[in-house]
C-alpha cells in the first residue's frame, strides 16, 4: 500500500463497498485543467481585464477537452481531483480543503468497463508532468495529469490495476 493511500484510507473508507479494498491513489487533473487555472490569471497579469477576458476564453477551450473525455468515459470531473483504485472499480473524488482531502465522489468506472491504465508523460505550459490514461473497453479515454510530487503514486495506480485481476 503506497503512502497516499494510508494518508487518505480513513477518508474514503464510507465510499467503499463492504470488503472492498482501496490499492493505489493519486492527486490528479482533467486534460486542460492547468491551463484553465493559469490563463485566465496570466491574462490578467499581463494584459488587464481584456487579458483577463482573452485568458478566460482560451482556458474554456482547454477545459472543454478534459470535459468531454470525462463525458464519453461517463464520470464527472474536476479540476483538482483524487483517484483511487480499488479490487473493484476506479473512483474519482473531488479533492478540497486546506488538506487537499477527498470531500464527495464525482463518479465511479466500474473495472469490468476498463480495458486498460497506462502511464506516458505530457507537456503542459512547459513541464513536464505524468499522464495516467485509462481506456475503457468501448475505447473512451480519460486522459489525468498528474503533479510532479505525485509520480510514484501514479506509477502505484498502474501497477496495482495490472496486478489484480479484473
Amino acid at each position: 500500500m503506497g503512502d497516499y493511500v494510508a494518508k487518505i484510507a480513513g477518508r474514503v473508507s464510507a465510499d467503499l463497498e463492504p470488503g472492498e479494498r482501496l490499492l493505489a491513489a493519486m492527486k490528479a487533473m482533467p486534460r486542460g485543467a492547468v491551463k484553465a487555472i493559469v490563463y485566465p490569471a496570466a491574462g490578467m497579469a499581463n494584459l488587464g481585464v481584456a487579458g483577463a477576458v482573452a485568458g478566460s476564453e482560451i482556458a474554456d477551450r482547454h477545459a472543454a477537452e478534459g470535459r468531454d473525455e470525462a463525458e464519453a468515459v461517463g464520470v464527472e470531473t474536476n479540476a483538482q481531483m483524487i483517484t483511487g483504485l480499488t479490487d473493484r472499480r476506479i473512483l474519482l473524488w473531488k479533492m478540497g480543503g486546506l488538506r487537499a482531502a477527498p470531500k464527495h465522489v464525482l463518479g465511479e468506472l466500474p473495472r469490468a468497463q476498463v480495458a486498460s491504465v497506462t502511464m506516458g508523460t505530457a507537456k503542459v505550459l512547459g513541464q513536464t508532468m505524468a499522464e495516467v490514461t485509462v481506456t475503457t473497453t468501448d475505447g473512451a479515454q480519460l486522459h489525468l495529469q498528474v503533479p510532479r510530487v505525485q509520480r510514484r503514486e501514479a506509477e502505484r495506480f498502474v501497477e496495482a490495476f495490472g496486478a489484480t485481476p479484473s
